[in-house]
């Protein structure tokens, strides 16, 4: 019988989740390492809860990004965060803004995020058609 290790793939990936799952649960926790005031609780609290959102999509953006630089094609990488980054988050967050909400501020995060995604979806495709899958097999 094999002894279980801890750090194999799926012990680690469920403790990911449980560490996860409980820092959502308590995002007032992380804020209280930063000795937040209760003000900056009431509003970092939403903040982090709304752009926690957006963490899987932005994890994809960047492994999709690193893999287009790999393949010779930073400027591709260049063009997502600069979506991410200037042309979608700061127009969205201007917007957002001028509901006069601060929460609603927060949510251009997710929505720079989700549409930098489906633009590196994008790029990941033609990369796809034009280089990957002419890559013969076993090529190393």
């Amino acid at each position: 019988v094999m002894k279980s290790d801890p750090w194999n793939a799926c012990s680690f990936q469920h403790t990911l989740q449980h560490i996860v799952h409980a820092v959502r649960r308590n995002w007032a926790a992380v804020l209280e390492c930063f000795s937040a005031s209760a003000e900056m609780l009431s509003i970092g609290v939403p903040a982090l809860r709304t752009i926690s959102l957006c963490f899987v999509f932005a994890g994809a953006s960047i492994v999709m990004g690193s893999m287009f630089q790999a393949f010779g094609r930073g400027i591709s990488s260049m063009i997502v965060s600069v979506i991410r980054q200037l042309v979608i988050l700061l127009p969205a967050a201007f917007l957002l803004s001028l509901t006069g909400e601060v929460s609603a501020v927060w949510w251009a995060f997710p929505i720079s995020e989700t549409v930098s995604l489906f633009v590196s979806v994008f790029i990941f495709i033609a990369l796809y058609k034009k280089v990957i899958s002419h890559i013969p097999d076993g090529a190393e």
